[in-house]
């Protein structure tokens, strides 16, 4: 494997869902059902609900990790705030897996692996299977819902947020109404060309724009192992997250947008986050529609720190 393969694996590795936080063994008594919901095209995403309480009704919260090949069925990879959720039976948990994906505990790996499904997922299929299996969950469980909804994303995972408050903001569904709050960390505010610009040698960025342009999914799979070209077809041709954002302020949501971002975040830069923070707060002050909107930096990169994982648990015991 060529250098510029190796150090394309590292970097898509940390725009996955890890955080740097103790990783301790985790379990719940929480009762546990599995879904199938549809995404774009013939494409399907497994769910998992974990309802603490099915006797109460409760709000869900709905947690997308981000990029990489992994299974939500468990609960191992949980982050502190999800599990304190959990354990303290404050929420109903919705994890979904990326298509081509299927939680199996017999599996060394905690999972099944299709990779002639998984290579042709993309951001919209997971916008989809986000919606269908909230649509899902909510009918299903009316008796036990208790209204709100809390998006919870970091990196790949919050774009994945937003953009789904975007679609249901632009529907007729009700569904708009119950989201609550988005708790988006390591947000990739940028256009993904520019995003890679910035983590990237100028060799490094030819050989992925090359292997793109030719439409060489062998390669850039080798170059960057967690996708291929078809995901990269479509975050190139989606409008930037910080342009979603945007677009949000004339739709007038009624969910808080709280930012959680490290400021030696080299991955995902912290001044476009800066950026729409403080655009937001001068549409305020000219009385233009803005967006609720909080932000907390942190001496921290990527994977963030314990008091970002602090202030989440608190934003969510607060927001539940």
């Amino acid at each position: 494997m060529s250098n510029t393969a190796i150090n394309l694996l590292i970097i898509f590795a940390i725009l996955s869902h890890a955080y740097l936080v103790p990783i301790k063994a985790f379990s719940s008594e929480a009762q546990r059902s599995e879904a199938t919901v549809r995404g774009s095209e013939d494409k399907t995403c497994k769910t998992y609900l974990r309802n603490p309480s099915p006797e109460v009704k409760l709000p869900i919260v709905v947690y997308f990790p981000g990029t990489g090949i992994y299974s939500t069925s468990g609960e191992d990879m949980f982050i502190p705030p999800i599990e304190m959720v959990l354990k303290d039976k404050m929420a109903m948990i919705l994890t979904i897996d990326k298509p081509g994906i299927t939680g199996d505990q017999e599996s060394p790996d905690g999972y099944s692996f299709d990779e002639s499904i998984y290579f042709r997922y993309t951001q919209r299929d997971l916008v989809t299977c986000g919606i269908n299996a909230i649509k899902q969950i909510t009918t299903e469980n009316s008796e036990q819902f208790s209204g709100n909804i809390i998006l919870v994303g970091h990196s790949e995972g919050a774009q994945i947020s937003v953009r789904i408050l975007s679609r249901l903001m632009k529907s007729n569904s009700i569904l708009k109404k119950n989201i609550k709050a988005l708790l988006l960390s390591g947000s990739p505010m940028k256009d993904w060309k520019k995003i890679l610009k910035d983590q990237l040698s100028v060799e490094e960025l030819s050989d992925l724009l090359s292997a793109y342009e030719k439409k060489d999914d062998s390669t850039v799979r080798q170059m960057v192992e967690s996708f291929g070209y078809i995901y990269l077809q479509d975050i190139f041709t989606t409008p930037p997250l910080i342009q979603t954002l945007r677009d949000l302020w004339d739709s007038k949501p009624d969910a808080i947008f709280s930012f959680y971002h490290g400021i030696k975040d080299e991955n995902t830069l912290v001044q476009p986050v800066w950026d729409f923070e403080e655009a937001n707060i001068q549409r305020q002050r000219e009385k233009k529609s803005f967006l609720k909107l909080q932000a907390r930096y942190y001496q921290a990169d990527h994977y963030l720190n314990l008091s970002t994982m602090d202030d989440m648990s608190m934003f969510l015991k607060a927001n539940l």
